[in-house]
């Protein structure tokens, strides 16, 4: 037998015996840990990562609790981050509900109040999580595959991780605009050809507009005179997102200027005639997604394992894909942009100083565009 057999022979004996080794304890759904990872220790995260979540697995089988119940406003657009999840680890089930602000708010003290918890993890925003954090209504855990993620999107107590963040961006309707007439950045917000031609959702109730303007002027670049500057552009006011989405999609405004990437994608799904444009000089907003494993979770292993995944290169490949920015250092950002890491962005709030900072902002948001 030549020696190239010998190896072929000898590399299926080896594999057979992994198998073999794996089925040893009943085989099954049992054996699915070792033959998922095998030969994925970079896709993982290295070997601490991958042993951390087989035995995390293990335990969520061995438990019978094989379900994750994610909470939160981004879990619409996250349907493919989890099945792509749940392609690594078969015996598991994501199931998340589109949940946002107050709505979110109200079921999390619905379940504490009642001791009946259904969701295992929150993943929002951070005036959504910050609300949270104050109420201690999350566990302690560190996700072994976070240890390099920047402490912005960390809380310092070791409770919630942001696993992503949502890019935010400028929308507009390719027939009524020109790509090349198109706002490139904020300032260009201020032209005069905009006036009474932007629709917005309430800047004055948290949310992405919201959370980009109080970031304006926590960043320092602009101030009060720039919103007041867009507060004299007539702009039109309405209830969410998604309705001014619908408004520019339909031509009857031909700008949103503050838009989510991952509402654009949806957008672009159902042929809407829209482009979004993403202001990367002048600083970009990013909303960070933090993710908080409840306390009193019914499947802490299982949700610690989805919490710990998405860390990972193959989890932020997916984050990437679904339309929303990886938050760990290096890993390839959405739409060919930049790392977060090496983008210019509106400077953050820590996750400790959120709720202070978005009330006052909200107090004078409400001044600067006569909605109190």
């Amino acid at each position: 037998m030549n020696s190239r057999n010998l190896l072929r022979t000898g590399a299926v004996a080896v594999a057979v015996a992994l198998a073999l080794a794996a089925c040893g304890t009943g085989g099954g759904p049992a054996s699915d840990a070792a033959a998922n990872v095998a030969g994925s220790t970079d896709d993982l995260g290295g070997q601490a990562a991958v042993d951390t979540m087989t035995a995390l697995y293990e335990a969520a089988k061995a438990a019978g609790k094989t379900e994750v119940v994610v909470y939160g406003p981004g879990e619409n657009d996250k349907v493919d981050v989890y099945k792509a999840f749940q392609q690594r680890f078969p015996a598991i089930r994501v199931s998340g509900e589109y949940l946002v602000g107050p709505q979110l708010a109200s079921k999390i003290n619905q379940e504490f109040g009642s001791g009946k918890h259904v969701a295992d993890l929150v993943q929002g925003g951070d005036t959504t999580v910050a609300a949270q954090l104050d109420e201690q209504r999350y566990a302690k855990f560190a996700p072994v595959t976070a240890a390099t993620l920047g402490k912005e999107y960390q809380d310092p107590g070791g409770t919630v991780y942001a696993a992503s963040g949502s890019i935010m961006g400028i929308l507009y309707n390719v027939d009524r605009v020109p790509a090349a007439d198109a706002p490139k950045g904020w300032r260009d917000l201020l032209d005069p050809r905009w006036k009474g031609r932007m629709v917005l959702d309430d800047a004055t109730k948290n949310g992405a507009v919201a959370g980009t303007f109080s970031r304006m002027l926590h960043d320092g670049r602009y101030g009060e005179t720039y919103l007041a500057g867009l507060a004299g552009q007539e702009i039109h006011w309405v209830a969410s997102g998604p309705v001014a989405g619908n408004a520019v999609a339909t031509g009857e405004f031909a700008v949103a200027p503050v838009y989510p990437y991952s509402f654009y994608l949806r957008d672009k799904a159902k042929h809407a005639p829209v482009n979004l444009v993403f202001p990367v000089d002048g600083g970009n907003q990013v909303s960070p997604h933090y993710l908080g494993l409840v306390d009193g979770a019914p499947h802490p292993d299982a949700a610690k394992l989805l919490m710990t995944w998405l860390f990972t290169p193959e989890g932020q490949r997916a984050v990437a894909d679904a339309g929303y920015a990886p938050t760990m250092p290096n890993a390839p950002n959405v739409d060919g942009l930049p790392p977060l890491s090496t983008m210019d962005q509106l400077k953050p709030f820590a996750i400790a100083e959120v709720n202070a900072a978005q009330a006052a902002y909200l107090a004078k948001s409400k001044q600067i565009f006569g909605r109190g």
